[in-house]
């Protein structure tokens, strides 16, 4: 009975043409029809307008519909042989890979394991086994194709291995599934067709843009004589494959129009200027929800887009929405364990696990957070005892403040140890080495029943985000059915290392992905491009109709060339070229776009700003209509969020203008906040007039006004309270960095150095002067670096060095670098002391981390005037790095000197706020009650001195000045985010940025201490 091919130049005509004659065959109302008519279709949105146009024709329903979709096809023609799964499939061609490789000489032995030679073989395989394409008939093909040694052995391997997977999978009793389609063809040539069909005398076949992998399958329908075969496809203006088959051609008569073609800047104003459209067909009623359609070539970013867009807006829509599965958040929760096994439990992976709320773990990461800052830690049994080192250091010194402000308690680092004890003991099976079998067989029970409650975590709702809870059930199921088959086909029961198997894993998770409709199948459709070939919508919006989506570029040829490919699609082999891939991306093209109201967009730059170009199948258009890039464009607000704007910018324009009318808006509420956050945000810069400096004190940008924090500031910076010069000094530069760091304790979340820090290298380097000065002071002081204070020098740096690294509170960097590192540390200390004792003359060293003000006995406290001239006394607390005596009894005098490993600030920077030296002078000379003649700073590193300043000169008074204003200024909550000029021409990388501070502000001339700030 040959077969029939109907064809159209526009959608509707040919979907009107299919349901009538499909209808009229097959209404249960005609006893003289029913069971006459079967139909198959490819996608739900045919089936679903099958079922309402029967429904408008009065047909009440089918009991068995004579509807299938070709899915169905293995149940229709009784396939029961179970199907090779997706990894069983992949092992098994790799592994045939890599043996009749090696027996041809085409890989190596040492390069057989590649994954990508069998992944492309397989992708071979995937054009053969669906036309039913023989062994034999592809070695005949590929004689005379060979033109070297190399591709004569490359063809005689492709057919051993196309033929010993065939052979296997017969003897496993499996087929490929991509193979049905030329099975269901061999059971058609033997007559099966009409009982697969329930005994149906027509078959209907609609919603095919193009033959692709069904050649065999339309040849054995064309060729059979038990049932009539009406094939409908879209009018080509081409030659095309269908013309092959020599069938007899009805042509209906097309409605299509000349599309509308719209250029937009990017993807997210795309949808935007999409979903005004759609609100204009709504509220017009040109057209209803399901009568809509956003069309994609592909469904990840462009769907998933397109759907929170029109959510937004309040549109009802459905979507089928690709995710891989790397990225459902259940999947990257479980791959997260393994990462931290095959990282060595790291500080990042752990905390990751640590953190993610589809384990019940119950220990606190801010005990983790705070061993990270100290030190680089790795292996769980580390972190297992840093932890109960933690506990019992807490434990004796609980009243500290340096733990009370992390959070640190005894009794929740106890309940973190036995939690994390507990965890550990769980997970130390993902760090052995163990075949594939034993790592397949693990993952399945971390997904079921799970591990640490994972399986009844995912099935939460999580505050009602019931599509998250759907796609994480759907992808640990997903996961589990693939898993199941992995290891049979694997040969081989060596190890594999934990990282080897994290790698494969990761792997499997990106490369497949999970495909999922949304809920409601009702609304505006949003649908790729397959999905929607030859579906009778009213109104098409094609998206992202860009060249490289449309036509979407052809795979690159891995075992035979471009060349290669056509020479054998010439020869009758069912294999694609590029000639062939365009022609059927141009088939797809117009299987969509005959419709009426077609409305075509495409976009003119990446996310990066690169131009982009439209797709040749865009039709010829006025490229000067792109949608502006910086402006509101839209007539009408299409979601709350652009409400929210344009009221704000109607509001501004309104007192630009000087028009003080109330407007109407949805959310008065939000429009309020949003009016608030602009006006802080203006108050925190400059005014366009220049009438106000930047990082002026206000309610927003730094100056507390709230009675009960003023109280609270007044008490905790009262008279009583010890302030080192450090903590005077942070203020002064930048008062809104002391309150973050000082008063709120707030740390960003940080991780020790791999290398060594300034403050290690500068404390090690402060260890070996402190110990060898005084030494030094025993014998002969000598005025340069001579013989015997060198090998002083050498034995006194390897005994800090040895203490220092047999420390664990201290931490070095990592080992491999520490070693270099205090090479260079010993050789910048050595020219540092020999840079410096010629220098001494007759000064001595005195004193090493001279501290005060640690007891109640030694308290100092420093008296004089503030700024503004009033009377004030401060209390300090701190430790001078040095001290040198020059004479000795009641005519010593004394001087202070800071270390610092680098930088040194300058002379000038006392009248910004540079307070230490001046306060560590006054603190000494109090105590001692001796004269301190002067101090600087010195740089270890660089070999330098500066900063020096005389008792009683302009600088010293300054200093003292600024440092006995501060705490007033704290007290009255003054915490602008305003750096000292000191600072230098930069805001300090080390400080945070503009997320946190909102204005990077540096005084450019004077500071904020001079009269009248």
């Amino acid at each position: 009975m040959p077969l029939k091919v109907v064809r159209s130049g526009s959608n509707r005509s040919l979907w009107s043409g299919c349901v009538k004659r499909f209808l009229d065959q097959a209404d249960p109302a005609s006893p003289s029809a029913t069971g006459h008519s079967h139909i198959w279709l490819t996608h739900r949105l045919h089936r679903d307008a099958l079922f309402e146009a029967a429904a408008q024709r009065g047909i009440a329903g089918w009991l068995n519909p004579p509807i299938s979709f070709f899915s169905d096809l293995p149940r229709l023609f009784s396939v029961r042989q179970p199907p090779i799964g997706l990894l069983g499939r992949i092992a098994l061609v790799r592994r045939l890979a890599r043996e009749h490789g090696i027996a041809a000489g085409i890989v190596g032995a040492a390069n057989a394991d590649r994954r990508g030679i069998g992944i492309a073989l397989d992708g071979l395989l995937g054009e053969l086994v669906p036309e039913g394409v023989t062994p034999d008939s592809l070695g005949e093909t590929l004689k005379g194709l060979a033109v070297d040694e190399f591709s004569a052995r490359r063809n005689v391997w492709v057919v051993s291995v196309y033929a010993a997977y065939l052979e296997e999978l017969g003897e496993r009793g499996q087929y490929d599934p991509r193979a049905i389609h030329s099975i269901v063809a061999d059971r058609i040539a033997g007559g099966a067709l009409t009982e697969a069909l329930g005994g149906a005398e027509r078959l209907h076949i609609y919603g095919l843009a193009s033959i692709r992998t069904r050649r065999r399958l339309i040849e054995a329908l064309r060729d059979q004589n038990e049932v009539e075969v009406v094939l409908y496809l879209s009018q080509e203006d081409e030659p095309g494959e269908w013309d092959d088959f020599g069938a007899k051609v009805e042509l209906l008569p097309g409605d299509t129009s000349e599309p509308e073609v719209q250029p937009v800047p990017d993807g997210r104003r795309e949808f935007e200027w999409i979903a005004c459209k759609v609100k204009e067909l709504l509220a017009s009623g040109a057209a209803g929800f399901h009568d809509i359609a956003l069309v994609a070539r592909t469904g990840r970013g462009d769907t998933r887009g397109a759907h929170e867009i029109l959510n937004s807006a309040g549109i009802p829509n459905t979507a089928r929405i690709r995710s891989p599965l790397a990225e459902i958040p259940a999947l990257k929760a479980l791959l997260g364990l393994f990462r931290g096994a095959a990282r060595g439990w790291k500080y990042r992976p752990l905390r990751h696990v640590l953190e993610s709320s589809y384990f019940n773990l119950n220990v606190d990461l801010r005990s983790i957070d705070y061993i990270a800052r100290k030190r680089r830690v790795e292996g769980l049994g580390r972190w297992a005892a840093e932890l109960n080192r933690l506990r019992d250091v807490v434990a004796t010194t609980e009243d500290d403040w340096r733990y009370r402000k992390e959070g640190l308690f005894s009794n929740r680092l106890e309940r973190d140890c036995e939690s994390f004890e507990g965890f550990r003991k769980q997970v130390e099976e993902l760090s052995a080495p163990r075949p594939l079998a034993g790592w397949v067989e693990l993952t399945r029970s971390l997904l079921n029943p799970g591990w640490f409650d994972f399986r009844s975590r995912l099935c939460s709702d999580d505050g009602g985000r019931y599509e998250i809870v759907r796609l994480d059930q759907r992808g640990v199921e997903r996961l589990d059915r693939m898993l199941q088959d992995w290891p049979e086909l694997e040969e081989g029961g060596e190890a594999i290392e934990p990282a080897e198997w994290y790698a494969r894993l990761r792997r499997l998770l990106e490369s497949n992905e999970l495909a999922l409709t949304t809920p409601l199948q009702t609304g505006v459709q949003i649908v790729e491009a397959h999905e929607a070939a030859l579906f009778p919508f009213k109104h098409t919006f094609v998206v992202h109709a860009n060249d490289g989506e449309f036509p979407k570029r052809p795979p690159t040829p891995v075992i035979f060339s471009e060349e290669e490919r056509r020479a054998l699609a010439e020869r009758g082999l069912p294999v694609t070229h590029r000639e062939l891939w365009l022609r059927r991306e141009r088939a797809l093209w117009r299987a969509v776009t005959n419709n009426p109201n077609v409305t075509i967009t495409y976009r003119t730059a990446d996310p990066n700003g690169v131009p982009l170009l439209p797709s040749l199948m865009v039709p010829d258009h006025d490229a000067s209509l792109e949608i502006p890039r910086t402006q509101f464009t839209w007539p009408a607000a299409f979601n709350a969020a652009h409400a929210r704007r344009t009221a704000a910018a109607r509001l501004a324009e309104l007192k630009k203008n000087g028009e003080p009318r109330p407007i109407a808006v949805m959310e008065p509420a939000a429009l309020k906040h949003a009016v608030l956050g602009a006006y802080a945000e203006s108050q925190r810069r400059a005014d366009p007039v220049g009438t106000r400096e930047e990082g002026t004190l206000n309610p927003w940008n730094g100056e507390l006004r709230d009675p009960w924090l003023l109280d609270y500031l007044k008490r905790r910076f009262d008279t009583q309270r010890l302030w080192s010069p450090s903590q005077l000094e942070s203020y002064a530069e930048c008062p809104f960095i002391y309150f973050i760091q000082r008063v709120l304790w707030l740390d960003e979340l940080a991780e020790a150095e791999e290398e060594t820090t300034p403050l290690t290298f500068g404390s090690v380097a402060h260890a070996i002067l402190e110990r060898f000065y005084p030494a030094l002071l025993q014998g002969r002081f000598p005025e340069e670096l001579d013989d015997d204070s060198r090998r002083l020098f050498e034995r006194v740096a390897a005994e800090v060095l040895a203490e220092a690294e047999g420390d664990e509170d201290d931490w070095l960097g990592l080992p491999a670098l520490w070693r270099v590192t205090k090479l260079e540390l010993v050789q910048k200390v050595s020219d540092y002391l020999e840079w410096e004792l010629p220098d001494f003359g007759p000064w001595r060293p005195h004193d090493f981390e001279h501290r005060f003000g640690y007891s109640d006995t030694d308290v100092v406290e420093i008296d004089g005037v503030d700024i503004h001239g009033a009377q004030q006394t401060i209390r300090v607390i701190g430790r001078i790095d040095r001290v040198d005596v020059r004479g000795d009894g009641p005519a010593a005098v004394y001087r202070v000197l800071d270390y610092k490993s680098g930088g040194i600030p300058a002379k000038t920077h006392y009248e910004h706020g540079v307070v230490q030296i001046p306060l560590y002078m006054k603190a000494l000379a109090r105590k001692l009650e001796a004269r301190v003649d002067g101090g600087s700073y010195r740089s270890i590193k660089n070999c330098k001195e500066n900063g020096q300043v005389t008792w009683g000169d302009s600088n010293f008074e300054r200093a003292l000045r600024i440092a006995l204003s501060i705490p007033a200024r704290a007290r009255a909550g003054k915490f602008e985010p305003r750096a000292a000029k000191s600072v230098g021409y930069k805001w300090p990388f080390y400080w945070p940025g503009l997320e946190v501070c909102r204005v990077l502000s540096i005084y450019k001339e004077g500071s904020r201490f001079d009269e009248g700030n």
